[in-house]
């Protein structure tokens, strides 16, 4: 039987061997099985049916994702849009801004929006925005489930005669904007094709910005924002999320933090809801409203993570009742640019940033090969989680540009040390991963097993689900040895199609092949001529491209596919290893196995 894997455009043949193998004790026999890799791990030659990585270079910054289902749009549905920070200036003599792309898989994007070079916010000489500073920023979009239509908020400088900040420099008149579409292609300033009332029944034109703090509050001085990102709650009430800008205002360093907002519906904000989210550099802040003016009245602890002078970029994830706000320190100039959390029980209520032993950051690096991994959205795709974030595109070369590009990577809830749920990344990463199972259609069956190993410690982490980048989950191993085994076990069949063991990152620790993956059938396949107890896969070599000298990219695994097939136990044992002794010359049997996927789908 040949199976035939489409890897890019390319053929990889995977063919089923069938070379008898003679159990130990002659009561077990078993098949050889021959199998792919997948593809190349950091390429674009890989097969896009199951897997992911990052190497895909679409150029984006600020990425703002929606997914728009079949059931909400039947011309539209299906897809997952991602709008784009920037402006086009003038084409042909009309003002465009905020590029639209879309997606199947959430990993190969192609131009989409409804205007010129696909654009997908239309500008006219008449509305409140300028487009002579390229400063139209962090475009999200929401879809209002009453009425059908699709909001964007974003930021940009108004006009002069447009605001109270008049002719002040272009970033003391940085604004919330609000635009509308009938579809998620292509928008409007809000209030420029027709009349738009607020929940005042107040005309709300295209003429000046239609969230306008300093108006709100009387303010003597100018209060700059950007960073608009709306979350909609299950009772149908809708906040704003945004972040203090600097500018001229000498308040400003005390100000410069993530700030929420209720809105009264999708154009009106309640301005007295304003509080204050997260400030850098501290675990949690007070601060809102005092007589009628924005202010921090005080600053929790110092927060273990330097984050320079900002909290930007925030975005709300619900989950089991609790409210994650994430939210993006040290400014998108600085490599270590990352995505971090703060928790609270309310959409506005006290939020509190886990420390790094407790479950920050969300999303960071300090390799050479990826940097600059802030300004992020979360996208559910079914019951999974994954980021979508901005990277740099030169980070071995950081200080020659600012082009960026987009990365995704799967998100997981876990619970840290204190037994509280958080948010993490199995990222970032530059090799081959799973797709969501709602995108792809394989199941991880892994999450579904009895886990047994031969020896070592730590096997409950083999399918919790988390790659350990980060601090609160470093030692989430198992670890075995050399010539040790795992077991998965199912009540009842699986069908599989893949095996994905990673490896640490930790060149000490590294395996450098695995001796054999036996798969015992729960039915004989159909290419098998005869009653074979098992199928096995030999001497899977971990792939080259992730090895650096004597480092291990992270986040990378061990990859074999093959013909599906109905198991209901599969053995893993470990091969050898990079270095086989230690520093002082003393064998070193120790392997570190981080998390193992089983991916398969009913046919």
């Amino acid at each position: 039987m040949r199976k035939f894997l489409q890897v890019a455009g390319l053929a990889v043949a995977g063919v089923m061997c069938a070379c008898l193998i003679a159990g130990c004790d002659g009561a077990e026999t078993g098949v050889k099985m021959n199998y792919a890799d997948g593809g190349k791990q950091n390429t674009t030659l890989y097969d896009r049916e199951m897997f992911f990585n990052n190497a895909n270079e679409t150029s984006i910054a600020d990425p703002g994702v929606i997914y728009v289902s079949e059931e909400e749009s039947e011309e539209y549905g299906g897809w997952y849009y991602m709008y784009s920070t920037g402006a086009s200036g003038n084409l042909g003599g009309e003002l465009y801004a905020f590029q639209c792309y879309r997606s199947r898989n959430l990993s190969e994007w192609s131009l989409a929006g409804g205007y010129e070079q696909g654009y997908s916010l239309k500008v006219t000489p008449e509305d409140w925005m300028s487009l002579d500073e390229v400063t139209q920023w962090a475009p999200e979009v929401i879809r209002n489930p009453k009425d059908g239509k699709y909001y964007m908020y974003y930021s940009a400088s108004a006009r002069p005669a447009t605001t109270a900040s008049g002719d002040g420099e272009n970033f003391d008149r940085l604004y919330l904007g609000i635009a509308v579409g009938d579809t998620p292609l292509s928008f409007r300033v809000l209030g420029a094709e027709k009349p738009v009332f607020d929940a005042d029944k107040r005309l709300v034109t295209n003429e000046r910005p239609p969230i306008d703090f300093q108006r709100a509050y009387g303010l003597t001085d100018v209060f700059s924002v950007i960073d608009a990102s709306p979350f909609l709650d299950d009772d149908g009430t809708l906040y704003l999320y945004f972040n203090k800008h600097t500018d001229r205002n000498p308040e400003t360093p005390e100000l410069m933090g993530t700030w929420g907002i209720r809105m009264r519906d999708f154009v009106t904000p309640d301005y007295q809801s304003l509080k204050a989210m997260t400030m850098p550099n501290v675990v949690s802040v007070n601060g809102g409203l005092v007589e009628g003016k924005p202010k921090v009245v005080s600053l929790g602890d110092k927060y273990n993570f330097s984050e320079g002078s900002i909290n930007e970029a925030p975005f709300m994830v619900k989950h089991n009742g609790r409210y994650y706000l994430t939210y993006s320190g040290n400014g998108y100039q600085n490599p270590a640019y990352s995505v971090h959390q703060a928790i609270s029980d309310k959409p506005l209520g006290d939020f509190v940033k886990p420390l790094i032993t407790e479950g920050n950051p969300v999303l960071a690096s300090d390799v050479p090969y990826v940097s600059g991994t802030g300004h992020h959205c979360v996208v559910k795709a079914g019951d999974e989680y994954v980021i979508v974030y901005a990277r740099m595109a030169n980070p071995d070369r950081y200080g020659l540009g600012w082009t960026r590009i987009v990365g995704i990577d799967n998100l997981v809830f876990t619970k840290n040390n204190k037994g509280e749920e958080i948010l993490t990344s199995n990222g970032p990463s530059y090799s081959l991963q799973p797709l969501p199972e709602a995108i792809s259609g394989y199941h991880n069956y892994a999450k579904d097993a009895a886990v047994t190993v031969s020896g070592g410690e730590g096997g409950k982490y083999l399918n919790d689900g988390v790659v350990p980048y980060y601090n609160f989950s470093a030692d989430w191993y198992w670890k075995g040895a050399m010539g040790a085994s795992v077991t998965f076990e199912w009540a009842k069949p699986v069908p599989l199609s893949a095996v994905m063991i990673y490896n640490t990152k930790e060149y000490d620790y590294a395996f450098k092949n695995i001796k054999s993956i036996r798969l015992y059938f729960a039915q004989k396949p159909d290419w098998a001529s005869k009653e074979y107890t098992y199928g096995e896969i030999q001497n899977i070599a971990f792939p080259e491209e992730v090895v650096y000298e004597t480092a291990i990219m992270w986040g990378s695994a061990c990859v074999a596919q093959f013909e599906s097939v109905k198991v209901n136990k599969i053995v893993i044992t470990l091969g050898e290893k990079y270095e086989e002794f230690d520093a002082m010359g003393d064998p070193s049997p120790e392997i570190r196995i981080p998390e193992i996927v089983c991916l398969g789908k009913e046919c």
